[in-house]
């Protein structure tokens, strides 16, 4: 089975895992803004816990976005450092599927088919967001593309959803939505690599891959304040 080295320094949380779905050595910190002093030295100790050298591992795994533009590119210029100098491919995962993919981790959420909804708290009064659907297999399936916006919009669209609904992350601290029965919240999860690993497995074995001079970041709110310039300067 492959082995995975997993990277995630978008929020304020800067993990590392070795492993892969079935077995893993994790660290993480949560010192504030430490991400580029404490990443390297959490790198270190798993791959030393684990017995492993860099060029061992199959392939990286790394969260490029959204979340804190320092910790992305924190994340991006380590991965791509050490994915070069040692000839690794890397598997790319968003912060949010993150997340949800942390919901994997807990049979607790897999007797039914249950619409998974992570939220971060982007700051500057908006939220970065996205739907997913996680199966009784617990496999994941995106329902909406990686989002911005206020939370009342935030709210408007999480006010509709029925059945069984999850949310995550500390997005939804900063929301007001009327929560129906089936529908649970989770705001201090918070991204961890280890949930990476499952993910990193089924992108590696499907040849999902990235290699480190094709590695960009995901900026929702770069992309989306070019786009209203875009829309502007057309019209």
């Amino acid at each position: 089975m492959p082995r995975f080295l997993a990277i995630d320094t978008t929020t304020e949380v800067c993990s590392v895992a070795l492993g892969n779905a079935k077995t893993c050595v994790t660290r993480q910190s949560t010192q504030a803004n430490s991400h580029a002093k404490v990443v390297l030295q959490l790198i270190e100790e798993v791959l030393s816990e684990g017995g492993a050298q860099l060029n061992e591992v199959d392939a990286l795994a790394l969260t490029i976005g959204p979340g804190s533009f320092t910790g992305i590119r924190i994340g991006l210029s380590v991965a791509q450092s050490l994915a070069y100098g040692a000839q690794l491919p890397i598997v790319c995962l968003t912060s949010l599927e993150l997340l949800a993919a942390q919901c994997q981790l807990d049979k607790a959420h897999r007797a039914n088919p249950v619409i998974v909804c992570p939220a971060l708290d982007a700051r500057m009064g908006e939220i970065y967001w996205q739907l997913f659907e996680l199966n009784q297999k617990g496999e994941l399936k995106p329902l909406s593309p990686p989002s911005i916006g206020t939370p009342e919009t935030f709210n408007k669209i999480t006010d509709d959803l029925s059945g069984d609904v999850l949310g995550v992350g500390h997005g939804w601290q900063v929301t007001d939505v009327e929560r129906h029965d089936g529908f649970s919240v989770l705001p201090d999860l918070k991204p961890n690599a280890q949930g990476m690993l499952h993910i990193a497995q089924q992108r590696f074995e499907n040849n999902e891959l990235t290699s480190a001079f094709e590695l960009e970041p995901l900026y929702l709110r770069n992309e989306i304040t070019w786009q209203k310039r875009k829309r502007i300067r057309d019209n």
